[in-house]
């Protein structure tokens, strides 16, 4: 039963690390157990729909039925307490989850097939289901593939030799693990990093197939700090950073996400990547949330005063001051460390302008705490060179620090006195 079949699945998972025999075997042994799974799930659900009983409706109410009524009074009962027929809606989600238990049992026994034609179209399939910007639901299709056992077989077509289906299965890998990061550690234990490293070292591939294991290893780095470790240990921050500098945007795009990934778990690998990596991926990022991403290591950066000068050589500073104009938390602190550095205030003058003054006031007033106390430590820090105290004064932000000190909470409140302080002294 389900048990039965867990235990089965994980058997086959721990396998995946041996031999190629065994990992054949476990492809064969996951794929068999998966496919009479859902077999036998499909033909309840079908059963059940005719009947037009729902799953949890028999679940729970048969139990309780037997327990209460007497055998001669069963019939009589159970005429008495019918469940109410399913609603359309009901009836049409019901429906929909028999066709995609059914749809996902399928890919996953396509992608267990040793034919490599058919291994290619089932990947194609899964990619497309579970495309963040084409799937009506990602996240859904997502945990249905999961359940009915694909990953697994995706892993192992994603590591095999049939290089007509690595870059569909890279997708599907990347969207599953990035919709659930509880699934990265079930893709590493079956070999997607090493399988991602060969891909991307291997200069002999093509620049699609190298891309797609770097879009893989995003997925299944992100946010896993033990897996980024593992990851630096076996050279992946040498062979990205190697792709970053071919002259292919797919591969410098892959290659900027999965920097990304490295650089958001460990401050060490941050200040192993360097400022101008760092800025170069976010002039590179055409997806707003990963050039947001970017700045946030960059401000990252900014905390201590050594990178200072590289991140002003680097345009970093100009990097901050835009995306404070789109009213990014992480960029108005970073912006706020450099200007605790008097060296710096020359550049930033330079690169701060009317409206970007008037960013600072407009985070005051809209931003979050985080973004408020920083927004305050920027103003207390710009304040000392009196070019920019003239700037902060006329975009009006002496209102805002006001009410931040009467309303915020304690660490705003201490910034925002601060401020107000530095505003009201002369610099010298």
């Amino acid at each position: 039963t389900i048990q039965k079949a867990e235990e089965a699945e994980e058997a086959a998972m721990r396998i995946f690390t041996g031999t190629p025999e065994q990992q054949a075997a476990a492809i064969k042994l996951q794929s068999a157990q998966r496919g009479m799974m859902a077999r036998r799930k499909v033909k309840q659900l079908r059963v059940d729909a005719a009947a037009g009983v729902h799953p949890a409706d028999v679940t729970a109410a048969a139990p309780a039925a037997a327990a209460a009524v007497p055998a001669a009074a069963a019939p009589a009962a159970a005429e008495e307490e019918k469940e109410p027929e399913m609603t359309a809606a009901e009836r049409e989600a019901f429906e929909a989850e028999i066709v995609q238990a059914e749809i996902f049992g399928r890919l996953a026994a396509m992608l267990s097939e040793a034919d490599h034609e058919v291994q290619r179209v089932g990947a194609m399939a899964l990619a497309v289901y579970t495309d963040r910007d084409d799937s009506p639901d990602p996240r859904h299709a997502a945990e249905c593939a999961v359940s009915a056992g694909v990953l697994g077989p995706l892993v192992a077509v994603f590591a095999s030799s049939n290089q007509g289906a690595v870059v569909d299965a890279a997708c599907a890998l990347e969207q599953i693990t990035v919709e659930l990061p509880a699934e990265q550690e079930r893709a590493l234990r079956a070999g997607a990093l090493d399988a991602c490293l060969r891909l991307i070292s291997t200069q002999e591939y093509d620049l699609p197939l190298r891309a797609a294991g770097a879009r893989a290893l995003r997925g299944i780095l992100l946010q896993n700090p033990s897996a980024c470790r593992e990851a630096m240990e076996k050279g992946g921050l040498e062979v990205l950073n190697h792709l970053l500098e071919l002259q292919d945007p797919a591969c410098s795009a892959a290659a900027s996400l999965a920097l990304a990934s490295l650089a958001d778990a460990d401050s060490e690998i941050l200040q192993r990547i360097g400022v101008d990596k760092l800025v170069s991926m976010a002039v590179r990022a055409k997806d707003p949330a990963a050039r947001a991403g970017t700045i946030a290591f960059v401000s990252k950066l900014a905390r201590d005063s050594d990178t200072h000068e590289a991140i002003r050589n680097a345009g970093g500073l100009e990097l901050l001051v835009g995306m404070l104009m789109r009213l990014n938390e992480e960029a108005v602190w970073g912006l706020a460390s450099m200007g605790s550095v008097e060296e710096n205030w020359e550049a930033i003058v330079e690169a701060m302008n009317e409206d970007s003054f008037g960013s600072v006031k407009d985070m005051l007033e809209c931003g979050g705490d985080y973004g408020k106390e920083g927004a305050a430590w920027a103003c207390c820090y710009f304040a000392g060179d009196v070019r920019m105290q003239v700037a902060l004064v006329r975009a009006n932000v002496l209102m805002p620090l006001v009410e931040l000190v009467k309303t915020g909470t304690r660490r705003c409140k201490k910034a925002a006195e601060r401020a107000l302080k530095a505003l009201a002294t002369t610099p010298l």
